[in-house]
């Protein structure tokens, strides 16, 4: 579905209040658009952002993120159509608290900062003889009033990146697109808060498991790097649905599904969306979404589907995490990551005047060995070996990398 959009930045008129939710994840019947109660107190944005702390209230949503210092680590399979051809790739969903600089929203140290989740969405789809990368940085507070969304986009035509970010009741944005010979956009919106932004969704959804009754909220449509941004406002309904026990690589999940729909369709949010949730954690097991992209230089609404290969918490930024299935690419990923984890832990180690001890930083970065990673069934060691005699690239269980067993090598060509 090709989309009409004149891409001018001015913002839609007539954007209506909505009141915050006042707990963590939970979306209250309050937030629904009719009946709605009055407005009471200040709904706008400080500036700077106060990060004062949500009223407390009754939870009564399944899921509530924990505060365990942790991040939420999802790794998908991402597939999607693109320009007719259905193409695979994979997505990472990182969710996690953090403190933000009142002033810059990025993440802060220092006393006074705002407290929000993070979320980011990771993409990569290999394509013809390149891979398409985009990188989605949704930033909200703990009562989910979005404060800033930061997309980049990269493939071999050019880099592309779009930067919303929430000021009191304006909107700044920053962006760059090379389609259509497009300048850089730096520009600001007068807004009324009490929308969300539709790269929220992850996190609407799992707020709205707390309620059979369906929950309306206005969003703003999705956003794509690789043209300039619009302020589409659409009404949208979020309704919890049955449950049902659902089989993905990752395992067998019990489930939710919760279905999103436009109150009226849109070009930017032509048919209902589905995420099948998990019922005791509130991660995404599977999702059918709509894929914002181009075609031949025009906005192109697509689907996309999320598919869980595996689901963890961990400290991502300080340890490697295992592979994601069993393929040779998730396994050579994986051993890289050790390899990096086990070299960096000798760096501090040295630097700090200690002595490196290889079996005990193997023992912390996980149960299997770099080297394990890489082992392969009998069926693709015999591929590996037609590749050896080919003068290709093959897998070599004896190979010495780093004072370890296993890698990827290619001989000389036979004679």
């Amino acid at each position: 579905m090709e989309i009409d959009d004149d891409g001018d930045g001015s913002h839609a008129e007539g954007m209506k209040h909505l009141i915050w939710p006042s707990a963590l994840f939970v979306l209250v019947a309050t937030l629904a658009c009719t009946p709605r109660p009055p407005v009471t107190g200040d709904t706008t944005l400080p500036t700077p952002d106060t990060g004062a702390a949500a009223p407390e209230a009754p939870r009564t949503a399944l899921y509530e993120l924990p505060r365990d210092g942790l991040a939420e680590v999802a790794r998908y399979r991402f597939d999607k159509t693109h320009y007719g051809v259905p193409l695979s790739g994979r997505a990472t969903m990182l969710t996690v608290r953090e403190q933000l600089d009142p002033v810059t929203y990025v993440k802060s140290n220092r006393p006074g900062g705002v407290a929000a989740v993070k979320t980011m969405l990771m993409k990569t789809l290999p394509s013809m003889n390149w891979d398409h990368r985009d990188n989605f940085g949704l930033y909200v507070r703990e009562d989910l009033a979005p404060l800033r969304l930061a997309i980049t986009g990269e493939e071999w035509c050019g880099n592309n990146y779009l930067e919303w970010r929430t000021r009191g009741d304006q909107v700044q944005l920053l962006g760059r697109a090379y389609t259509d010979d497009t300048l850089p956009i730096t520009a600001t919106h007068n807004v009324e808060p009490g929308y969300y932004l539709y790269e929220q969704m992850p996190v609407l959804v799992r707020a709205g498991l707390g309620t059979k009754e369906p929950v309306r909220v206005r969003i703003v449509g999705p956003q794509t790097p690789y043209l300039p941004p619009h302020h589409d406002l659409i009404e949208v309904e979020i309704q919890q649905g049955e449950a049902s026990s659902l089989t993905v690589p990752a395992g067998t999940f019990e489930t939710v599904l919760v279905t999103v729909k436009a109150t009226e369709p849109t070009p930017h949010f032509p048919s209902a969306e589905r995420y099948w949730l998990d019922r005791t954690g509130g991660f995404i097991v599977k999702a059918e979404r709509h894929e914002l992209g181009t075609e031949q230089g025009k906005r192109h609404m697509g689907r996309a589907t999320y598919t869980l290969l595996d689901h963890r918490r961990a400290p991502y930024w300080g340890q490697p995490v295992p592979p994601a299935t069993s393929s040779l690419p998730d396994r050579q990923r994986a051993t890289h990551s050790s390899w990096v984890a086990l070299n960096l832990g000798k760096v501090f180690t040295e630097r700090g005047g200690g002595t490196f001890d290889l079996a005990d930083a193997q023992s912390k970065v996980g149960p299997d060995s770099p080297a394990d990673y890489l082992t392969a069934p009998e069926g693709i060691r015999t591929l590996h070996g037609e590749a050896q005699g080919k003068g290709g690239w093959y897998l070599d269980p004896t190979m010495d990398l780093d004072g370890k067993k296993g890698g990827f090598r290619r001989d000389a060509p036979p004679q």
